[in-house]
């Protein structure tokens, strides 16, 4: 359980709390030279002893200096320093909260040698007690870095970083950047916004992009005013968020680093100057002159042209970050290169082109960094080529399929390696000069790194399809070693739309520049080719069996003891286990999924997105029913279905919306919540309504009259978030931030007994169970408990979850409880034992709603995917107090 502690460290400057008045957003009660416990993981925490405080951003965050009290991986062991961010974030809204809650565990997760990490972040509710009103309190633990950029290099004169540093800090910024707008299979594409100098720290010898609280996923429809910092915003900023965002502000940066002034022609530093400058594309008449007297002539005419680019106001003419890096990589020196290769493991053909000459001139033709650069070009060329293909421009396919058997075919001889310059030649050339001859030894082989950038790995690359061996030659090997590659090429490379600086390689000799310094003693020659191309066809031949395997029917014959259906093609099974397995997903909500709902006769799902529709799927055919019901204008937070088949939904517009099923048109709306409406619940005759919200209340509606009974019921001190009835209608459950979940007399609407509490953290989602004896909680503490109505004491504590659980639900025997919840997954629990039934139901995203179908053989669940996974219970066993 996260908390204070009752430790007290050293004297230091401040101790104690706070002067002056109440308590406020930018003035915490977290004193000095006290210690915190986060709940990293299931163990007892890390503690944490801050020490002073360095930052006190006025917006959302403060940071501190701090010392680990405790062992924490990553980060160090007790007595190291690191930094203690404080994140708040006021806006009380589920959606807003529940939105900055993913984008935060994208941050914590996210690793790239250019990105400063989040070592460890928890929730901590009770920090919300220190500010007047409703927020989100996350702690992070990070290193404790040096001074910004915008101190060390466009405020000190002279700067303490050169030219040459900041190029190099840049590129692998610009991978960095890559990285996040790079989708994978946990996530979608992630924009930075506020890319500046003051957000680039100095930790472990390189400057990396810190920050990361502003990051936002725009396939999540978030609001996107005001983030950023004027003078690096681009025109553009008032739509929704782009990877082009970012290339804006990184040109500005770009610029601003190597000539300590901004690239922008403004005559008054005003918002307004640098809206119409950024709108005009009015750039300073000496910026090329600025920037040729840091980098020279030549590396100066690419610098301009590229700040010109990214600051473009029209975002589609804007490079990708893979684009800028590879246009300035081979700006730097080959050793710069090959470090920089190292580290973060480059995924074009551009970048490794240069990497590949760098090997070479570096390290001579026999050298295994040499090789294994090659060989990976190689790779990412046939790669490239099948993308080629697709788009229709089989001569640039040829092109690279002809240099790959080249390669590959010099690698199988053991012979010099015939790699060629695809760039710009002089610009190389300059730089050879000022490259020793005796670099050290590289510690591990570039080509087993695995690729940092998004990019998944290589497993095995199929033949390009439809495509002739080139110029008669026998067929490339495909090489299987860690080539990443993103089911084509990755954005930044020709297939993206992106030229290659410089113009056409140029074939024929395997050298295009100086002949490099004495090579290696040669080796003993390998065949490789042959083993390569056997591994590949293997890889393919295993890829294939798996999908045999995983499509081929199970179970025997019909009516045998034991069958399972076998399940629709579309179907995931899951892994081994007594874990139900997903019969198939339903798609269409264009955003995250808050709610889903069976009829009562187990024939339809209902389901509400924040896309601000209303969904029905009919479950026996597995498809949609009719068109999406429209009319609420924010947020579908949950929907129910009464006896009769009347549904009902609610929404961040406050109202309670009525539908007709059969005929899927609208029959009432009911308002009268002045926040937004969350909680929602037929009761058991189904002829009244129980809804809550924002404004801290609960009210009761009659479906017949559709007006309100009564006044509303109040008594919660904060947003209530759920609410149920129990089985006889005569009580009525809520949950709120305020920590509590409350009982209520439906007849007369008034309180029953004091608020069931046991734990700081918001109630998400409540239930009732089938005999009306418990009633089950889970929320921000990551914990479901089941409380015991009569005797008001917590019956169950169910533990397993690793984020807050924001959607519950009771089988119909009331043996089974499913819990929804953001760490990607839901589970079963058996409630006989108090123990989980299988493997958790994982997602790639939040699963924040799960349902029971009325007979008890289908659950389905919601959530980032955007889809509804219908799951077949009957896959597994049936808990007993014996398994």
């Amino acid at each position: 359980m996260s908390g204070w502690s009752s430790d007290s460290g050293g004297a230091h400057p401040g101790d104690g709390s706070p002067s002056g008045g109440g308590p406020t957003l930018t003035e915490p009660q977290i004193v000095e030279g006290r210690s915190i416990r986060l709940p990293v993981g299931t163990g007892p925490g890390v503690r944490v002893l801050l020490r002073e405080r360095i930052s006190k951003n006025t917006g959302q965050a403060t940071v501190f200096t701090a010392e680990l009290l405790d062992p924490l991986a990553e980060a160090g062991e007790p007595g190291d320093p690191v930094a203690v961010r404080v994140v708040l974030e006021r806006r009380g809204r589920p959606d807003v909260l529940q939105r900055m809650r993913r984008e935060q565990r994208y941050a914590t997760a996210l690793r790239h040698p250019f990105l400063l990490p989040v070592f460890a972040q928890a929730e901590m509710p009770e920090f919300r007690r220190e500010f007047d009103g409703t927020c989100l309190a996350l702690v992070q633990v990070m290193p404790l870095c040096g001074a910004d950029l915008e101190d060390q290099v466009v405020k000190s004169n002279p700067p303490r970083l050169t030219a040459d540093q900041i190029l190099f800090d840049l590129v692998g910024i610009a991978d960095a950047l890559h990285h996040l707008h790079t989708p994978t299979g946990q996530r979608g594409v992630l924009v930075h916004r506020d890319v500046k100098p003051a957000n680039i720290l100095r930790w472990d010898r390189r400057s990396v992009l810190g920050d990361l609280g502003t990051l936002r996923d725009p396939q999540t429809g978030n609001p996107t005013g005001g983030v950023g910092t004027i003078p690096y915003m681009p025109p553009d900023e008032g739509t929704s968020p782009t990877p082009a965002w970012d290339m804006f502000s990184f040109g500005v940066v770009l610029a601003e680093l190597l000539t300590a002034r901004r690239p922008h022609d403004v005559a008054e530093k005003t918002p307004l100057a640098y809206l119409q400058a950024h709108l005009r594309h009015s750039l300073r008449p000496d910026l090329d002159d600025l920037i040729e007297a840091e980098v020279g002539p030549e590396r100066g005419r690419v610098v301009a042209g590229l700040v010109r680019r990214c600051t473009d106001p029209e975002p589609r003419n804007r490079p990708t970050a893979a684009a800028a890096r590879d246009e300035l990589l081979p700006l730097l020196t080959p050793d710069e290169q090959l470090r920089l290769h190292e580290l973060v493991g480059f995924d074009t053909v551009e970048a490794l082109d240069v990497i590949a000459i760098s090997a070479l001139r570096v390290f001579g033709d026999q050298h295994p960094v040499t090789r294994s650069a090659a060989e990976r070009l190689a790779a990412t060329l046939v790669a490239s080529a099948a993308g080629l293909m697709e788009e229709g421009r089989p001569g640039r396919a040829k092109d690279y399929l002809e240099r790959a058997r080249r390669i590959q075919g010099a690698l199988a001889e053991g012979g010099p390696t015939p790699v060629e310059p695809f760039t710009d030649a002089p610009t190389r050339q300059q730089h050879w000069t000022r490259t020793r001859s005796d670099h050290p030894a590289i510690a591990a082989p570039i080509s087993g790194a695995a690729p940092v950038s998004g990019a998944a790995p290589v497993s095995g690359a199929a033949p390009v399809s439809g495509s002739a061996p080139v110029s008669g030659s026998a067929p490339v090997a495909y090489p299987v070693s860690g080539h990443p590659v993103s089911s084509y090429p990755v954005s930044g490379n020709p297939v993206s739309g992106h030229p290659t600086p410089g113009g056409t390689a140029v074939y024929g000799a395997p050298y295009g520049y100086p002949p490099p310094g004495p090579p290696a003693p040669p080796k003993k020659k390998k065949r490789t080719a042959p083993l390569l191309a056997g591994l590949a066809v293997l890889v393919v031949l295993a890829v294939a069996g798996a999908g045999i395997y995983l499509l081929r029917p199970t179970g025997g014959d019909d009516g045998g003891d034991g069958d399972v259906a076998a399940p629709r093609v579309t179907a995931t099974p899951l892994a081994v286990g007594p874990s139900p397995a997903v019969q198939d997903t339903f798609s269409g909500h264009t955003q995250w999924i808050n709610a889903v709902a069976f009829s009562p006769d187990g024939t339809r799902i209902a389901s509400g997105s924040g896309d601000s529709t209303v969904r029905l799927w009919d479950v026996e055919d597995r498809s949609p029913i009719g068109d999406p019901l429209e009319g609420h204008t924010g947020t579908v937070y949950r929907v129910a279905f009464n006896k009769d088949n009347l549904l009902a939904s609610v929404g961040g517009d406050g109202a309670v919306r009525l539908w007709n099923t059969t005929a899927g048109t609208k029959v009432g709306t009911l308002t009268g919540h002045t926040g937004d409406a969350y909680g929602l619940a037929f009761s058991p005759d189904g002829r009244t309504i129980a809804s809550s919200g924002g404004d801290k209340t609960v009210r009761l509606w009659d479906v017949a009259s559709q007006r309100q009974i009564g006044q509303p019921m109040t008594g919660h001190t904060d947003e209530v978030y759920s609410v149920a009835f129990s089985p006889d209608g005569k009580t009525l459950a809520s949950g709120s931030a305020d920590d509590t979940i409350r009982l209520w007399d439906v007849a007369t609407r008034t309180p029953l007994g004091d608020p069931l509490k046991a734990t700081p953290g918001d109630i998400d989602s409540i239930a009732f169970s089938p005999d009306g004896r418990y009633v089950a909680g889970g929320g921000s503490d990551r914990v479901v408990r089941v409380w015991d109505v009569e005797k008001r004491i917590v019956h169950q504590a169910l533990r397993g979850h690793t984020d807050n659980i924001y959607g519950l639900a009771y089988s119909p025997d009331g043996r089974t409880l499913a819990t929804a919840s953001i760490d990607d997954t839901t589970r079963l629990w058996d409630l006989t034992t108090g123990k989980p039934i299988g493997k958790p139901l994982k997602a790639t995203g939040d699963v924040d709603a799960v349902a029971f179908s009325p007979d008890g053989r289908l659950l389905a669940d919601g959530g980032d995917e955007k889809v509804v996974r219908l799951w077949d219970l009957d896959t597994r066993p049936v808990p007993t107090p014996s398994n």
